[in-house]
Formats: C-alpha cells, sequence, structure tokens
C-alpha cells in the first residue's frame, strides 16, 4: 500500500472517522502534507505490530523472530518519514499501546488538520 500510494503523482487525502487502530493509523499518515485530516471526536492508536510469535517450534521462533524485527523496523521507518520524528522515538511510542485524540495526533503529525 505504501509504494503504491508514494507513486501517485496527484494529492492523497486521508480521513479518519471514529477510530484508527495501527494499520489505519500507519495509513493516515500516508496522505500528502496539508491533506491528512482527522474529525475531532476520532482516536488513533499505535501499538506494537504483530507483535506475538504464537506457538511454533523452537527451530521457527528465531526466524520469526527475525521476520518480526525487519517488518517492525519498516513500520517505524514509515511512521518517522511521515510524522518527521526520529526512528527511536517512534519505537519508544510503540513498546506499549499509545493512544492519541485527533489534537494530540496533530500534534504528533500524523494529521494535518482537524476538521
Amino acid at each position: 500500500m505504501h509504494d503504491i500510494i508514494n507513486s501517485m503523482k496527484s494529492k492523497l487525502s486521508t480521513l479518519v472517522l471514529g477510530i484508527a487502530f495501527n494499520e489505519m493509523c500507519l495509513i493516515s499518515s500516508y496522505g500528502s502534507k496539508d491533506y491528512r485530516y482527522a474529525l475531532p471526536s476520532s482516536l488513533l492508536y499505535i501499538d506494537v505490530f504483530m507483535n506475538s510469535i504464537g506457538s511454533s517450534q523452537t527451530s521457527d521462533i528465531g526466524i520469526k523472530k527475525s521476520e518480526l524485527y525487519k517488518f517492525n523496523n519498516l513500520i517505524i521507518n514509515i511512521f518517522s518519514k511521515h510524522t518527521m520524528r526520529h526512528p527511536t522515538e517512534i519505537t519508544s511510542y510503540m513498546t506499549r499501546p499509545f493512544h492519541m485524540t485527533s489534537v494530540e495526533a496533530l500534534n504528533y503529525g500524523i494529521i494535518d488538520k482537524i476538521i
């Protein structure tokens, strides 16, 4: 999704209606600068992405752990790019569930305007 949106030449608007969990919160940040919106009562949640390895054989745990690490780094770098925040700051927010109101999401840099 991120690559497709980045390849678009036209401006892309995003609008948060209600609650945006994890991936939807990430997609909300994909909008073109000054075209990312949320309603006043919207809530945005960032959490650790796919933090569970589940029940696996011992030999698979190392592989899954490596895959999750790469995936989380990709997500952190995408959030960093769209919010203009350092990846270590994004990482610190993703260690525990991070809930934001529209105003907090505006200050964080995920959205640009509350409508």
